[in-house]
């Protein structure tokens, strides 16, 4: 009778331990937890719960100590071995990681999300094909998984490889149409590859599932510029400026459109506003948009003294270019990239 009793007690306790653990109430979880260990000090899963409630405090020593106690008392609890990596990766001691996410792989041979973690444990050691296979077997046992997909993508990316970079997107994108990540990704492969026309479609899916992404509207605006469609990428470029009044490769890219367009006096404008945002960072510029830089700064002053303006405002820009660093024919032509120096796929996921 007292064995049935305290047997009752103790699936009262793990089943309140439950129902706390699903609705986050960790605090209280861990007394019932305690509880239920009081009255059976077998219960391999309430170590390997309770060391999940520490994990979650960032109490990773105490929680790895759980960890292990629920394992000694059940040497296949799975939870315990992914909770163990989880802590060590969390720690950065990604080779201890993998050896327990291997562990979790001998016994659930389809576990994605392990591969998944094991994928960026390898990358995280620079050991890039193993990390390849990993996301690879990850993205075969779930073909949806964003996260998958991502990282794979980056991968082929690092890699220059951006056919199989495409190829991945466009499979994850099967299963997330509407992902405005993958869109943009995608489009900026397929600008690197100089594939502008099919770009230019994913920037404008982008845009079209999100009007507020000034990026989008950047490259969108840019694969009109490198297609030729001056007047189609003039309202582009000026819609990311409105929604990031700090995109200086925005105005900078007016300009030049406004340039292309033979308006002057607005190309002299925008360039003005982008010299204005970007002068005092001009070291951070690089040569060659130093350059660029100086050879804008004689097209102002060019302007200005050819529309009879102030001869000090004159000076002031002939001194910014420094004329002897700039030839007269020097011209930057429309779509130069400006903004583009990092190719490798945008795709976050939230925790």
């Amino acid at each position: 009778m007292q064995k049935k009793k305290k047997n009752d007690e103790f699936k009262k306790e793990t089943a309140q331990a439950e129902n706390c653990l699903n609705e986050n109430k960790l605090d209280e979880a861990r007394v019932h937890l305690e509880k239920a260990l009081e009255l059976n000090p077998e219960y391999a899963e309430g170590y390997c719960n309770l060391g999940l409630i520490l994990l979650n405090n960032g109490e990773f020593s105490e929680a790895e100590e759980y960890f292990q106690i629920s394992l000694s008392k059940d040497d296949n609890m799975v939870e315990a071995y992914f909770n163990l990596g989880c802590s060590f990766q969390e720690r950065n001691d990604y080779e201890k990681a993998l050896s327990f996410f291997k562990e979790v792989i001998l016994r659930e041979p389809d576990n994605a999300l392990t591969y998944l973690k094991m994928g960026f444990c390898a990358q995280s050691l620079e050991r890039i094909d193993d990390a390849r296979v990993f996301f690879e077997e990850a993205l075969r046992l779930q073909p949806d998984s964003l996260e998958a997909g991502a990282a794979l993508s980056g991968l082929h990316v690092e890699n220059e490889d951006y056919e199989k970079a495409e190829e991945v997107l466009r499979i994850n994108l099967v299963s997330h149409p509407d992902e405005v990540p993958l869109h943009y990704s995608l489009g900026l492969i397929l600008k690197e590859q100089q594939k502008y026309e099919s770009a230019l479609a994913q920037f404008h899916e982008v845009v079209t599932l999100d009007e507020n992404h000034p990026e989008g509207f950047y490259h969108l605006a840019d694969c009109c510029g490198q297609l030729g469609f001056l007047k189609q990428a003039e309202p582009f470029f000026a819609k990311a400026y409105k929604l990031d009044e700090t995109f200086s490769e925005a105005v900078f890219q007016l300009g030049n459109v406004y340039e292309g367009m033979k308006k002057m006096d607005t190309a002299v404008i925008m360039y003005r506003r982008w010299i204005d945002m970007v002068e005092s960072n001009l070291w951070q510029l690089g040569e060659d948009m130093t350059e660029t830089y100086k050879e804008k700064c004689k097209i102002i002053a060019d302007y200005l003294e050819k529309n009879g303006s102030d001869e000090k405002e004159i000076d002031c820009y002939r001194e910014k270019c420094e004329l002897s660093g700039c030839d007269e024919n020097d011209h930057v032509d429309i779509g130069t990239d400006a903004a583009e120096s990092d190719y490798r796929v945008s795709l976050q996921i939230d925790d």
